[in-house]
């Protein structure tokens, strides 16, 4: 954090010619991306399997925790976590919701819940009182 704040610093507010500036960020970009890489070949030595470079792994007392960084929005977030789970097999898979999105879920769930299926349900014929055919079949 402390090494960010200064390359911000030096990049946003020490007077530096065109050369130079981009000289450094094309560096910090090599550093993050040697980075990647090293994480990615080391994430697979330490916990036995391969899972993407957004899961931090830790292991304490027999135990495993896998804890996937994913953003809300991102189409990379669910495959990350599909991923994990059926490489690791986990025990326990919790994922954390905010309350708008966790209302949403219930909404859906209550919603099934509300409407039942046609197999589920028993026909009903209402005839005409003289006695002819039916006229209407309902649900219930």
């Amino acid at each position: 954090l402390a090494a960010s704040a200064c390359l911000w610093y030096v990049l946003l507010y020490v007077p530096m010619t065109d050369e130079l500036y981009y000289g450094l960020l094309g560096c910090c970009a090599a550093v993050m991306l040697l980075w990647r890489l090293y994480r990615r070949r080391t994430m697979a030595d330490d916990c036995g399997t391969q899972v993407p470079y957004t899961c931090g792994f830790v292991a304490s007392g027999g135990r495993e925790l896998f804890l996937v960084a994913t953003v809300h929005i991102s189409p990379r977030a669910p495959i990350d976590v599909k991923t994990v789970i059926e490489r690791t097999r986990p025990d326990i898979a919790m994922i954390e919701l905010d309350d708008e999105r966790l209302d949403r879920m219930r909404d859906v769930e209550q919603q099934r819940q509300r409407i039942p299926k046609e197999d589920d349900l028993q026909p009903i014929r209402l005839t005409d009182p003289a006695g002819g055919e039916p006229t209407t079949t309902l649900f219930a």
